[in-house]
């Protein structure tokens, strides 16, 4: 049944029924299925039964006080927050929907509104978060009722929301334990409907980026089944534009990840496997495609604009990232100036964007969103005005968490890398700016942060601290670490 609102799809394929789109219901396979990376199911002979879609009111009357107001805390604002900048329905109303029958997705959405308000509370401020008694019930019960769950869809909702949990605690290595155990599930999923499948599969290609951020390696996490790559054609909307992006980020991470050990790891003085060239070369005509299809099928509008200029920063930083996997010195970066200056400019007609808009920014997104690619221009750009305003836009533009990206923490690494690099105090500023060429010998290839703990400053306030460890190239091959303590609240 459709949604209220929306306009039944009488004919075509049983995926762009599902989603709701216009099917050009070519044979065998529609194009807008494949241009985007998904899986054209076919046109059904009889009539699809979708009545998950039909809004189902939750009976109130077994529900605490509590409770009530968390689901609709989670309906009014965590849930269209968490989306980010992709499509918002899975958590609107798959999530929401499912919450009203299901036991385990219901505590662990309870879980999720409960931590993102609190979170939303802390992240303005310089507190400490306490223990939340109220999401903590609702996990526990929530882990209680997964273990007697037969439903795949259900298991795969729930592992979502419980990745958002840990998310949100700032607990790293439980959430990529949930998002391997989820991609482990949804790749042996025989029972999921097409329906269940569509929703999922963008869900969980999207999760499934974040943990080779934060010390996993493509060797040791499993990959996403059934991501097929797209096509040249135009995007027929932004949604699909994102989509198709979202598979060539997931397959150029695990690429950078696997080129790791060339770069900075065991193998930096043995020969680069042509099979590596060839998939690198794979990559960048992928994203030369994408670059192509976009602009043909571009169509800017208000509400389109913030997302149109996030994709278009996404693919330029990966770009950059691809074709630079391969080389030792940090110095490739510098072919790039002119890729970094467009990621800015870009940024620039975002925070113009942004400003315009009403809605306040969420504190926390399930998505990759700003800040880890302004991130990466200041921290790879050694153009030092470009890499001030990228560290500049962070904090316009940036949530106080994407997933398990942390926009203060990451602000304070960058600033720190800068000075260090262009042997500056930011507190301090010169006038003029410097303008040497940061040489190899000074250029940070990779940090590390260990040992977090919690201080008291001279005020008695908590401060979080960190060991940062600055990995550099010395000759003759030579990998150097300098280390120093950082404050990152």
């Amino acid at each position: 049944m459709a949604r209220k609102g929306s306009t039944k799809v009488r004919t075509g394929c049983l995926t762009c029924k599902i989603r709701k789109v216009k099917c050009d219901e070519a044979e065998p396979c529609c194009k807008r299925c494949t241009s985007t990376g998904r899986k054209c199911d076919g046109y059904p002979q009889t009539r699809l039964d979708l009545s998950l879609h039909e809004p189902i009111h939750l009976n109130m009357t077994d529900s605490s006080g509590d409770e009530v107001r968390a689901l609709a805390f989670f309906r009014q604002m965590a849930g269209p927050a968490l989306s980010g900048h992709s499509e918002s329905y899975f958590w609107t109303n798959v999530v929401m929907q499912l919450s009203h029958h299901k036991p385990a997705v219901r505590h662990a959405v309870l879980a999720v509104s409960s931590l993102y308000e609190q979170f939303q509370e802390v992240s303005k401020s310089t507190n400490v978060a306490s223990t939340n008694l109220f999401a903590l019930r609702h996990y526990n019960a929530a882990i209680k009722e997964l273990r007697l769950a037969r439903d795949e869809t259900v298991v795969l909702v729930v592992c979502a929301l419980f990745i958002c949990v840990e998310s949100l605690q700032g607990n790293h290595q439980s959430a990529i334990e949930h998002c391997r155990s989820g991609i482990l599930v949804f790749n042996k999923a025989d029972s999921l409907t097409v329906w269940a499948r569509d929703h999922l599969l963008g869900v969980f290609c999207r999760m499934g980026v974040f943990p080779f951020f934060f010390g996993c390696d493509a060797s040791s996490f499993p990959c996403v089944a059934g991501l097929i790559p797209g096509s040249s054609a135009p995007f027929s909307s932004i949604m699909d534009a994102q989509s198709s992006l979202d598979l060539i980020l997931s397959a150029s991470i695990r690429f950078v990840r696997c080129s790791d050990k060339y770069r900075l790891g065991e193998l930096r003085q043995s020969s680069i496997p042509e099979s590596m060239r060839e998939k690198q070369d794979s990559l960048v005509k992928s994203l030369d495609k994408w670059q192509c299809a976009f602009s043909n099928s571009r169509k800017e509008s208000g509400s389109d604009l913030l997302t149109c200029c996030l994709l278009q920063m996404k693919a330029l930083v990966v770009q950059i990232w691809v074709n630079v996997a391969l080389e030792q010195s940090e110095m490739a970066y510098d072919q790039y100036v002119d890729r970094f200056q467009s990621i800015i400019d870009l940024a620039s007609q975002a925070a113009l964007s942004r400003s315009q808009q009403s809605r306040p920014r969420p504190s926390f997104i399930f998505d990759m969103g700003f800040t880890p690619l302004l991130y990466f221009a200041a921290m790879k750009c050694r153009d030092l005005s470009i890499r001030l305003v990228a560290l500049s836009f962070m904090t316009t533009l940036g949530v106080a968490r994407e997933t398990l990206w942390d926009l203060s923490t990451m602000y304070r690494v960058a600033r720190r890398l800068i000075e260090i690099e262009h042997d500056i105090d930011l507190d301090s500023p010169q006038n003029p700016l410097p303008r040497h060429i940061v040489l190899e010998e000074r250029r940070v290839k990779e940090v590390l942060l260990r040992d977090l703990e919690f201080r008291r400053d001279e005020h008695g306030c908590k401060q979080l601290w960190a060991h940062m460890h600055s990995i550099v190239w010395r000759p003759i091959d030579e990998l150097v670490t300098q280390s120093e303590w950082i404050t990152l609240s």
